[in-house]
């Protein structure tokens, strides 16, 4: 859940200004924006228009607590399943190989299915098969 102090922090840091920056932009101190960042306070209404203004933003985007998943209306497990994509190489590459070859996705289907159990037999068999095929 982004909070508003995400928000005015997140959007300084984008702009790569200090907190006496951003508070030169807004007519308040170094201090006050430093409040608002840890949550303590919140700017007032006139002081988040003339930031909006000043970056071409909606005050929405300031002050409303948002959600990043109900921000593009996208399923939470899938934001996690992305992400977790996106943190394992090995995994990014085996959807890299399936997009390449649709046709297997069946198989990885039947494979997502199998029992721990199934699973050793399966790895068992394949490589009897690799053995007695790279002795030929």
């Amino acid at each position: 859940m982004k909070t508003i102090a995400d928000n005015i922090k997140a959007l300084r840091k984008n702009y790569s200004l200090t907190q006496g920056q951003l508070g030169e932009i807004a007519g308040v101190t170094d201090k006050a924006v430093s409040t608002w960042e840890n949550g303590v306070a919140v700017p007032r209404m006139a002081v988040a228009r003339r930031i909006s203004e000043h970056f071409g933003i909606s005050l929405s985007e300031i002050l409303e607590e948002s959600d990043e998943a109900a921000k593009y209306d996208v399923d939470p497990k899938a934001l996690a399943l992305a992400k977790t994509i996106e943190q394992n190489p090995s995994l990014k590459q085996a959807l890299h190989a399936l997009q390449k070859r649709p046709e297997t996705i069946p198989v990885v289907q039947k494979i997502g299915m199998l029992t721990s159990d199934e699973i050793v037999m399966l790895n068992q068999l394949l490589s009897r098969f690799y053995s007695v095929r790279t002795k030929k």
